[in-house]
């Protein structure tokens, strides 16, 4: 059975399988799912703690709570790591299920139940993340959500000082809206 033909055979079989593990090697790192690899800390996050519609459970318990605060790290984090198909997606949970009709995020979400109150840093960490992605995709919905972030925080005047950071960033943002403007 050691003929040259069952060799050549055996040899042509072995570079089709080469080949096709090298082309799917190749096809598969042509189409990355994400810019970066996953760390072990988003894993767990995205497959433990985040629910199908995108919110971010704070813990294992049956009731659960989610925070505008962690919407806010996640969505820097997001930033950070250039992705763009995931920043929207959170976008998306930030104006359906964060987002007031004052346009202050509600603080917690429990049970369905959004608080009528809102945290201040939280608010502004998620402005802060809404203007680097606009800067980074030049995507008009980010600067016009943390516009209206921005001008909702102005409007509660929890700040009266010019040094106030919510005037400081509301100001920033109008700068940032009008050079953009003249692109």
């Amino acid at each position: 059975m050691d003929t040259p033909i069952h060799r050549i055979g055996i040899v042509l079989l072995i570079v089709i399988l080469l080949g096709g593990c090298t082309w799917k090697q190749q096809t598969e790192s042509a189409y990355p799912v994400s810019p970066q690899p996953v760390l072990p800390g988003e894993y767990f996050i995205t497959h433990h703690l985040m629910t199908d519609q995108g919110l971010i459970r704070t813990s294992f318990a049956e009731q659960h709570i989610y925070l505008s605060e962690s919407l806010g790290l996640w969505m820097d984090y997001l930033v950070r790591k250039k992705d763009q198909n995931s920043f929207d997606q959170q976008l998306g949970v930030l104006q359906d299920e964060f987002l007031l009709e004052d346009h202050l995020l509600s603080w917690q979400i429990e049970s369905d139940q959004k608080s009528k109150a809102n945290a201040l840093v939280d608010d502004l960490r998620v402005v802060a993340a809404l203007q680097k992605a606009d800067r980074l995709w030049k995507n008009a919905a980010y600067q016009t959500t943390a516009k209206e972030i921005a001008q909702a925080l102005k409007k509660t005047k929890i700040c009266i000082e010019a040094s106030c950071p919510i005037i400081m960033m509301h100001q920033q943002i109008e700068l940032h809206t009008q050079s953009h403007s003249h692109i």
